[in-house]
């Protein structure tokens, strides 16, 4: 989803105008910029955080000529995802095949004789 289908969605369960929805989407990210620009975090309680963290200094490779490069120290924007947004997009495990199946069984196995011969 991109910044418009933002707005679209935005005005569709809002039953705001397409105007007044962009103000309000371009307003919250905004308030978020402002907010991480005076690197205050910004806490949306069930969806999660926005923080500025301090990356040190380090050195790097160039990956063409392999050569050394110090890449200074800075600061970056990050997001951890809150508990129901995670929950939201949480997958179910896919199922194991035969052969996955087998291999664990004899991986267990193999530790558990192991473990009595000792």
């Amino acid at each position: 989803m991109n910044k418009t289908e933002l707005i679209e969605q935005v005005r569709d369960k809002s039953g705001l105008t397409k105007a007044q929805s962009t103000e309000a989407v371009t307003a919250v990210f905004s308030s978020i910029i402002d907010s991480l620009g005076k690197k205050e975090p910004v806490q949306i309680i069930r969806f999660g955080t926005f923080k500025v963290r301090h990356r040190k200094e380090r050195i790097s490779r160039n990956p063409k000529t392999g050569e050394k490069i110090k890449t200074p120290a800075r600061e970056v924007a990050v997001f951890s995802a809150g508990k129901s947004l995670k929950d939201s997009v949480h997958l179910q495990a896919p199922k194991q095949t035969q052969v996955a199946k087998k291999s664990k069984s004899a991986a267990k196995k193999s530790s558990a004789s192991s473990s009595r011969k000792k």
